[in-house]
C-alpha cells in the first residue's frame, strides 16, 4: 500500500533547499536564524531559491525573534516584507501573531491574510503556547482564505500530543490543513503517520539530514 502524504522540510540557505529537493522533500518552508526558531529570510535568497529549485516553497514572515506580540512597527515590518514578496512565484506565507492573553489575534491575522492573497497562510507554531490550541482551531475556521495551521498540538513535540493532533484534525474538517510538526524525521514518520494519518507533515530532517 503506497503512502500519501506531504513532507516539507525547515530551510535557511540555498544549499540546504537543493539537498532537501534531491531528498525527495515535496515542499519547502525558508527561514533565517533558525536558532531563534525562524526569521523572515532575505529577499536575495527568496529569489536564489525560487530560480534553483522546482518544489514550492513557503516563506517565514517573523520580524523578530522571542515572542509573537508584534506592536505597530513589527507589523509594519511584516506587512512591506509580504508585499515585497508577492513579486515572487512561492507557495504561501508563514506567520503567527499573539494577544497579551497569549491567544491568537484573529483581528490582525485577517489583516495578514488580506495583504498575502491570494498566497496561502499558515499559521505557524504561535497556536503550540496558547491556553488551547484547540479552541484556536474553531476560531480559525471563521476566516476566509486558504489557511493551513503548522502545529505539535501544543508544548513538546508531535509525539507528546497524539492525541490533541488527531483532535485538531478532526475539528479543522478539511476548511483548515493541519501541518504535523515537532520532532519529526525520516526515521520516525512512518510510525507517526499510522498513528495520526495526517496530509503534510513537516520538520528539519524530516528527508534526513540537509
Amino acid at each position: 500500500m503506497s503512502i500519501s502524504y506531504i513532507k516539507e522540510v525547515c530551510v535557511e540557505t540555498l544549499a540546504q533547499c537543493i539537498a532537501a529537493e534531491k531528498q525527495g522533500a515535496d515542499r519547502l518552508e525558508l527561514c533565517s536564524r533558525l536558532d531563534l526558531d525562524g526569521l523572515t529570510p532575505n529577499l536575495c535568497l527568496v529569489e536564489e531559491v525560487i530560480k534553483k529549485v522546482s518544489i514550492p516553497v513557503r516563506i517565514m514572515i517573523r520580524p523578530r525573534g522571542g515572542n509573537f506580540i508584534y506592536n505597530e512597527m513589527d507589523l509594519e515590518q511584516m506587512k512591506k516584507s509580504i508585499e515585497l514578496l508577492n513579486k515572487f512565484s512561492i507557495d504561501g506565507i508563514v506567520t503567527g501573531v499573539l494577544t497579551d492573553s497569549n491567544e491568537l489575534n484573529i483581528e490582525v491575522i485577517k489583516w495578514l491574510i488580506q495583504i498575502a492573497a491570494p498566497l496561502p497562510v499558515i499559521i505557524h507554531k504561535s497556536i503550540d503556547i496558547t491556553r488551547n490550541p484547540l479552541k484556536e482551531i474553531d476560531r480559525l475556521k471563521n476566516l476566509s482564505g486558504n489557511l493551513s495551521v503548522l502545529t505539535s498540538g501544543g508544548l513538546g513535540n508531535a509525539f507528546d500530543n497524539i492525541d490533541v493532533l488527531k483532535q485538531m484534525i478532526k475539528l479543522a474538517d478539511n476548511q483548515i490543513n493541519i501541518i504535523v510538526a515537532g520532532g519529526i524525521t525520516n526515521k520516525n514518520l512512518p510510525k507517526l503517520h499510522r498513528r495520526i494519518q495526517a496530509n503534510e507533515y513537516h520538520g528539519k530532517r524530516i528527508v534526513g539530514k540537509v
